[in-house]
């Protein structure tokens, strides 16, 4: 928002005019006709707020919850509402806590007011929802405002039922201990919590809720690329590099491995949809972490958050999924602790050529929405075709 036009107004500078910029949207610009000041306010409006009770429990020693890897996204139950328990996913790339939106009346609440967010490929709008308690082994987050997002196109490209999404109102309440060895996540206290390991520390900084870290890439011909990433948990791949940073770093054709672009068949209207190629990076570093020859996305997106250049591109669970992590927001880090999977090569992503898109009740009818010309779906389509006839 930037305020111009400041006038003397009854002895206080006011600005008389103000444009609000948002992404991908329209400037809204306004302009002040009349000021008006009270003079008679007491001093008690501006004493300092008395806190009110706790809207947060968590038990001294909370047991750890069990997480299931959906596609390579973390996924756990949780109560909404004392409605039976349903899969969340966990996501330090959501700003907010976020419930799907078909799952409203099942947990009995209701939506105020609507407003636009932009995701990885496209904007989607959303309402606002208040009085969602959320309950999980151990821990309660009471009365909460939550956004109110329409998931099913999630739902049916991971194949799996979701209440919503945990992000930041969540996560930076606590310390997140996930060890995906186990597949379990503990919580604790950011209070009393103290960590005494030798893992690898990311200092993050948050920009509206989101971690981002400085890191730097390396490809042929240019060691060392400065990079600024989002520290993104709901993002299945090792790493996806923005539109714009690709374009920048001429990275098309240093670091491409291969030029078809993968595109989400059936779901491209989505909020997350993105059109991304695979690259390699010859080494990726973020935070104190380092790793090497890692298979990538870079993405072709000309709009959604992928085309953006306020940040690099996204590190995600590919890269994560190798460590024990803890996720203490309090003291604005990451900690990874390496596991034998950390010292393993990246597999590179193998592809058939196929987009299945699950529906119905359970989620377990299987619809084809692509084929890849020249894929080997394609060819054993074919060659099925070629079975029939010949019976």
């Amino acid at each position: 928002t930037t305020y111009s036009d400041w006038r003397n107004a009854g002895g206080l500078m006011t600005p008389y005019h103000a444009v609000v910029a948002e992404t991908e949207k329209p400037d809204y610009k306004w302009d002040c006709k009349t000021v008006q000041h009270k003079s008679t306010l007491s001093k008690d409006a501006f004493a300092p707020l008395v806190p009110g009770p706790s809207d947060e429990t968590l038990a001294p020693n909370a047991p750890p919850i069990p997480f299931t890897m959906e596609a390579n996204h973390i996924v756990f139950n949780v109560s909404v509402n004392g409605r039976p328990p349903i899969g969340f996913i966990l996501d330090t790339g959501a700003d907010q806590n976020v419930i799907n939106s078909t799952r409203l009346e099942e947990f009995g609440l209701t939506t105020y007011a609507k407003t636009t967010t932009t995701g990885g490929g496209n904007s989607a709008e959303y309402a606002y929802a208040a009085g969602a308690t959320f309950t999980l082994p151990g821990v309660e987050l009471r009365n909460q405002h939550v956004s109110a997002l329409d998931q099913v196109g999630l739902e049916r490209a991971l194949g799996v039922k979701f209440g919503g999404i945990l992000g930041y109102d969540f996560i930076s309440r606590l310390v997140i201990d996930i060890d995906y060895e186990n597949q379990l996540i503990t919580l604790h206290d950011p209070g009393t919590w103290k960590y005494s390991g030798t893992g690898v520390m990311v200092p993050v900084i948050f920009d509206n809720g989101i971690p981002h870290a400085s890191g730097s890439i390396g490809v042929p011909t240019k060691p060392e690329i400065p990079a600024y990433f989002v520290v993104d948990f709901g993002a299945a791949e090792t790493a996806t590099l923005t539109s714009a940073f690709v374009k920048s770093n001429d990275l098309t054709r240093l670091a491409q491995t291969n030029a078809i672009v993968n595109r989400p068949a059936g779901l491209e209207n989505q909020f997350f949809a993105q059109n991304n190629v695979r690259g390699n990076l010859q080494r990726l570093s973020i935070g104190h972490l380092t790793v090497n020859n890692v298979p990538m996305n870079m993405s072709v997106n000309t709009k959604g958050a992928y085309a953006s250049t306020n940040f690099s591109g996204t590190v995600g669970e590919s890269i994560y999924s190798r460590y024990h992590c803890y996720l203490d927001y309090s003291n604005y880090r990451i900690i990874l602790e390496p596991t034998p999977e950390a010292n393993k090569p990246f597999p590179e992503r193998e592809i058939y050529g196929l987009t299945l898109l699950a529906s119905g009740a359970d989620l377990h009818t299987y619809t084809v929405a692509a084929v890849r010309p020249g894929s080997p779906a394609e060819a054993d389509g074919r060659s099925e075709e070629h079975t029939s006839e010949l019976q």
